[in-house]
C-alpha cells in the first residue's frame, strides 16, 4: 500500500469498526481476546503504525480534565450526609484524590455525586449516570441498607464498587481494610513503644460494621504479649455514654487507650488527665499526617485500586450489577505516629 496506513483502512479489511480496531490496539474496551489477536494480526501484515502526532493529541485528550464522553468518567458516589462529618469528609477527599491520580494515567475523569439516601434520590441519580453513558461507579462509604437492600440504585447497569475502611462489604466487589490485620499492628506497635495496661473502647456500631475483626485481632495480641491477669475487659458501648466510659476508665485504669471515637480525647481531658502524657490514644483509622496516632489505611491507594478494578477488570467484561462472587482487595494498612502517644 501506498503511504501510511491508518485505523480506516485496518478496519475495513477486518471488517469491524474504527472504534473496534482502536480499543483492541490500545488493550482497552469490550473486544473479544479473539477479535483483538485478529485485529492485531492484520495491522502487522498491512504495516499499521500509530501516527506519533495523533497519539500526543489523543494522550492530552485522555487526561484532560475536559473528558466528554460519558464511558471515559466514573462517578464517586457519597452518601449526602458523610460530607457533614469531618472525619468522612477528609477520608472521602483522600478516595477521590487516590481515585484521580489513577485517572490520570488511564485517561479518566472522576466527578462526585451525593446521595441524599432515599429512593427518589437513588432513582435520579440511576437516570442521570445511564442518561451519560457513566458505566463505572464507586461506592464511597456505603450505607448498611446498600448491604441488606441493594436494588435502591439499579445496580444492573453499572460496573460497581465499594470503597469503605470501616464496612466489611459482602455485596459488591470491594476494595477496603483488613481490620483483624490492623488490630493486631495497633497492639504489637503499642507494646514496641512501652506500653502496658491497653484498654480497647469502641462503639458496637463499629464493631457489628468491621464485623468485630479488629477487636479479634487486638484480642489475639493481646494473648502473645500480656499476661491474663493484666488483660483490660474490652469496653464496646451500645450508646455512647460519658458516664460508662468514666466507671470503665476508673475501675481499670488504661495506660493507652485504642478507639475510634474523637469524642475520648475530650472526655479524659474532662476526668483531668493529659494526652499523652498521662493516657496514650491510639486510633484504627486516621488520614496520613492527622493528629491521632494510630492506623493509616491509605485510603489513596484504596481508591487508586478501586478505580483500576472498575475500569481494567469489571466495565471491559461487561460485570454489571451485584456479582454471584465478589472480589475483595485489602489494602495494606501503614502506621501514622501522630501526637496521641508517648
Amino acid at each position: 500500500m501506498d503511504g501510511r496506513v491508518n485505523l480506516k483502512q485496518v478496519a475495513a479489511a477486518v471488517g469491524v469498526s474504527i472504534a473496534t480496531v482502536s480499543n483492541a490496539l490500545l488493550g482497552k474496551g469490550r473486544v473479544s481476546a479473539e477479535m483483538r489477536e485478529r485485529i492485531c494480526r492484520k495491522a502487522t501484515e498491512m504495516g499499521y503504525s500509530p501516527d506519533p502526532i495523533m497519539r500526543a493529541l489523543c494522550h492530552y485528550r485522555r487526561r484532560s480534565s475536559r473528558v466528554r464522553a460519558g464511558h471515559e468518567t466514573v462517578a464517586l458516589l457519597v452518601p449526602s450526609e458523610s460530607m457533614m462529618i469531618k472525619d468522612r469528609t477528609l477520608a472521602s477527599k483522600r478516595l477521590m484524590d487516590g481515585m484521580v491520580t489513577a485517572g490520570d494515567d488511564l485517561g479518566i475523569k472522576v466527578e462526585l455525586f451525593q446521595h441524599e439516601g432515599t429512593s427518589e434520590s437513588a432513582r435520579q441519580l440511576s437516570r442521570i449516570l445511564y442518561n451519560r453513558g457513566i458505566k463505572g461507579v464507586v461506592l464511597s462509604f456505603p450505607r448498611p441498607y446498600e448491604r441488606d437492600h441493594p436494588n435502591e440504585l439499579q445496580w444492573e447497569n453499572f460496573a460497581v464498587v465499594a470503597c469503605n475502611p470501616l464496612l466489611a462489604h459482602d455485596r459488591f466487589h470491594s476494595v477496603g481494610t483488613d481490620h483483624f490485620r490492623n488490630g493486631r499492628m495497633l497492639y504489637r506497635k503499642l507494646v514496641e513503644l512501652g506500653y502496658s495496661g491497653v484498654g480497647l473502647c469502641i462503639s458496637e456500631d463499629f464493631d457489628i460494621l468491621s464485623s468485630r475483626a479488629l477487636k479479634a485481632g487486638v484480642w489475639a495480641e493481646m494473648q502473645k504479649h500480656t499476661a491474663p491477669a493484666d488483660q483490660i475487659p474490652f469496653l464496646v458501648m451500645k450508646t455512647w455514654e460519658f458516664a460508662t466510659f468514666r466507671t470503665w476508665f476508673e475501675q481499670w485504669r488504661p495506660e493507652v487507650i485504642l478507639s475510634q471515637r474523637r469524642e475520648l480525647i475530650d472526655w479524659i481531658r474532662k476526668m483531668g488527665y493529659r494526652v499523652p502524657q498521662d493516657v496514650g490514644v491510639a486510633v484504627p483509622s486516621t488520614s496520613q499526617g492527622y493528629y491521632n496516632s494510630g492506623i493509616d489505611q491509605n485510603l489513596g491507594q484504596m481508591g487508586e485500586e478501586a478505580l483500576r478494578l472498575l475500569w481494567e477488570k469489571l466495565i471491559p467484561t461487561s460485570s454489571y450489577g451485584i456479582p454471584d462472587f465478589p472480589l475483595k482487595i485489602t489494602i495494606p494498612a501503614k502506621w501514622n505516629v501522630g501526637k496521641t502517644l508517648r
